[in-house]
């Protein structure tokens, strides 16, 4: 899979559809809020493999490393669009 290229798919969707926030985690496909239901965005289940590269693909070197000691990050990201997005990167129960 390119994660950078999938993220940004994601992304893309979350803006079409109009939604609020998109969830990755663990075993589940990426998530839209839109308004007040959760909707899937049909594509393949996420396993730590996904997780952990889509979040090597969007941090940089520095952002990884506190990522990585920190084990949650707060950042804004930037699309290939004008659009900006917060982040909120966690590890619970081992996964991303």
């Amino acid at each position: 899979m390119k994660y950078q290229e999938f993220f940004d798919y994601c992304l893309a969707e979350m803006v079409k559809n109009g939604a609020s926030d998109m969830y990755l985690t663990y075993l589940n496909k990426p998530i839209l809020r839109l308004t007040d239901i959760l909707v899937p965005i049909e594509t393949k289940v996420l396993d730590n493999e996904d997780l952990e590269g889509i979040t090597k693909a969007v941090l940089n070197e520095e952002q990884f490393s506190e990522f990585s000691s920190t084990l949650e990050l707060n950042m804004a990201y930037s699309h290939d669009t004008e659009e900006r997005f917060r982040l909120n990167i966690f590890r619970q129960k081992g996964h991303i």
